[in-house]
């Protein structure tokens, strides 16, 4: 069956899913900035697809979540389980809390759809939020963009960047601004040791082997680079990345058929 959204394949084996425009998902204003092992600040449009999901009668931040086309969003199930659309809110287009930007928006969720086989593990953790509007993304000259997504079965590079705004030290309760750090890729036994549960085909694991701030900001975006062009490869599902400690992610090239076929169901 083919998707309503339109596909589009990168040369190097990625697959674009992107409703505006085609051509530019994964496309972010240059930050000048290497990411490095230690996390920093974000710059503004250096993230674009990058998401705050909250309630809609609180400034509180709930979860993260990434754009995929200019009303569809991604994110973690657990985060909108049991709470009905309308109470959710999604704000785009900012990386500081404290100060407004020109870029901010602001949209109202119509429904959501969580993984039919997800109930309270990582390997299924995984929602689509249609919103009642499509965000902007002209107006918000690159501050506001979709992410690409991978083909099915894709495989993963050594590092990951994740963004997120909860990222905390011992002395830190929140993070003010959306910070993004890189992360390198954790395989075998260590992944297996740090949970009860580990399938490298559904999940993956990554995390600094010590110190640094901790990340813990569940659905946030692992994205990879290739050619300046980010592809979303993991959502963040569980775990306080830092001291050692491990992050668990959704691995999306396992995924790509469900996406499409939720997707399908939205446009229809």
């Amino acid at each position: 069956m083919k998707v309503a959204l339109a596909l589009t394949f990168y040369t190097l084996g990625f697959l674009k899913t992107c409703a505006w425009p085609e051509e530019n998902c994964g496309q972010s204003v240059p930050s000048g900035a290497h990411i490095g092992r230690q996390s920093r600040p974000a710059s503004s449009g250096e993230h674009p697809w990058t998401v705050s999901i909250q309630l809609v009668n609180e400034t509180r931040h709930i979860c993260s979540g990434s754009l995929i086309t200019a009303d569809v969003v991604l994110t973690s199930a657990h985060c909108l389980e049991h709470q009905l659309p309308r109470k959710f809110k999604v704000i785009a287009g900012f990386t500081d809390k404290m100060e407004s930007s020109p870029f901010i928006q602001k949209r109202y969720v119509l429904d959501y759809y969580l993984h039919e086989r997800f109930i309270d593990d990582i390997e299924y953790d995984l929602a689509i939020i249609k919103l009642k509007e499509p965000f902007s993304l002209y107006a918000s000259h690159g501050h506001i963009a979709t992410v690409c997504l991978p083909r099915q079965g894709d495989r993963l590079l050594n590092n990951v960047d994740v963004v997120a705004w909860k990222m905390e030290s011992e002395d830190e309760s929140s993070s003010r601004f959306l910070r993004t750090i890189t992360l390198p890729i954790r395989k075998g036994s260590r992944c297996r040791s740090d949970v009860y549960y580990h399938n490298h085909r559904t999940t993956f694991c990554a995390g600094p082997k010590t110190g640094g701030k901790c990340v813990e900001d569940s659905g946030g975006p692992a994205v990879q680079r290739d050619n300046f062009t980010a592809t979303q490869v993991g959502i963040l599902a569980y775990g306080k990345i830092c001291h050692g400690q491990l992050g668990f992610f959704v691995r999306l090239s396992n995924y790509i058929d469900w996406i499409e076929e939720t997707l399908n169901v939205i446009k229809s």
